[in-house]
């Protein structure tokens, strides 16, 4: 009995190889179009939720988070979490399903994060490009005309000069002019800029605003 069963299961094994043989093809030409259309999806969903501000089209909202204002959307492969939070966090972010909620800043010291991105630049884009973060501080100069309030770290040689602009959402930069009082402000990391002849190296951080004391 034992090996009739095994002559069954090899031949069956052997009409699946054959099967596969055949159409082996098909089955790879069928995986990459699957491929290609989940990217679309996720390429098309990106767009209108980073760029335009729209709800995605092939992602499905799971709900609300505890705040009551964020949203979450699950896409095949991918997360949109929707920030939307008053006085608080105020963007968009897509990853895998993995992604989590993140709605507590991670803190940044000025010169800590001068030294690292001089020395290891690569590494600090992808560390903090899309975090959300704040520093405390007194700023180093407001820009009334784009509502930015910059925080820079000045050495004498040059090499680690750097500064953070954050793109207030809501407050007018003007109101901390002048006032050499620490203010700690909060944001999402939106681009790295490198050094010009007209600025230093940092970081662009946008939906800004500073927080009570």
């Amino acid at each position: 009995m034992k090996k009739k069963n095994n002559k069954s299961k090899n031949k069956e094994k052997g009409k699946i190889l054959i099967w596969l043989k055949k159409h082996y093809m098909n089955i790879i030409i069928g995986i990459i179009l699957l491929m290609g259309l989940f990217l679309l999806f996720y390429l098309v969903d990106m767009t209108r939720v980073t760029r335009d501000d729209k709800k995605p089209i092939f992602a499905i909202n799971t709900g609300l988070y505890s705040d009551g204002v964020s949203k979450e959307y699950v896409g095949v492969g991918y997360r949109i979490i929707k920030y939307r939070q008053i006085g608080g966090r105020y963007d968009t972010k897509i990853g895998f399903w993995n992604l989590k909620f993140v709605d507590k800043p991670t803190e940044l010291k000025l010169l800590d994060f001068a030294i690292e991105y001089t020395d290891n630049p690569k590494d600090t884009y992808k560390k903090y490009l899309g975090e959300y973060i704040s520093i405390s501080g007194v700023p180093y100069y407001v820009d009334e005309k784009n509502n930015v309030i910059r925080f820079q770290y000045v050495d004498p040689d040059g090499k680690y000069t750097t500064a953070l602009d954050f793109y207030l959402m809501y407050q007018p930069a003007k109101t901390y002019k002048d006032k050499k009082e620490t203010i700690t402000v909060v944001g999402t990391v939106d681009n790295f800029r490198n050094k010009t002849k007209d600025s230093s190296k940092g970081i662009i951080v946008k939906n800004a605003f500073v927080k009570d004391k």
